[in-house]
């Protein structure tokens, strides 16, 4: 890839559920991703976009990992089921299927920002929320990520 998955854009959707792909997200999609993004109902009120290439290493590693029995039923069946393929028009835009968008509560505007491994796609208020939520467990990750004692 030749940019990051990282930053956020405040994209318009259209009447027919289609979203503009931010123009530096789109260059960050190396040649393997073929255009091809893969959209999922995430646990939260939003969605998780993977590039192909790198939502086929992620997919590789979880089904790698040792689970019992009942943990992989759920994390195949959560992930499997839940999940959509999309491809960029000519225009850079992504359908977001009707039941997703319901699923992120998406409407008009959103949110597409780089979460290092994947896009997520926000409603912008829904988004606010959540980071307020999420300030304390960020904060003491942050701690420990700086702590430099020996």
């Amino acid at each position: 890839m030749t940019n990051e998955l990282e930053g956020y854009y405040r994209c318009s959707i259209d009447d027919k559920g289609r979203i503009a792909f931010p123009a530096p997200f789109r260059k960050a999609l190396s040649a393997q991703a073929q255009e091809t993004l893969v959209l999922i109902k995430a646990v939260e009120p939003c969605l998780y976009v993977f590039p192909l290439d790198l939502w086929q290493k992620f997919k590789a590693r979880i089904l790698e990992k040792p689970m019992d029995f009942r943990t992989k039923l759920a994390v195949t069946r959560m992930w499997g089921l839940n999940l959509k393929y999309a491809s960029l028009d000519k225009q850079g835009r992504i359908q977001i299927p009707a039941d997703f968008a319901a699923h992120a509560k998406l409407e008009g505007e959103a949110v597409v920002g780089g979460a290092f491994n994947r896009f997520e796609i926000w409603n912008p208020k829904l988004l606010e929320q959540e980071l307020q939520k999420s300030a304390d467990t960020f904060m003491n990750a942050l701690g420990e990520m700086l702590d430099v004692s020996p």
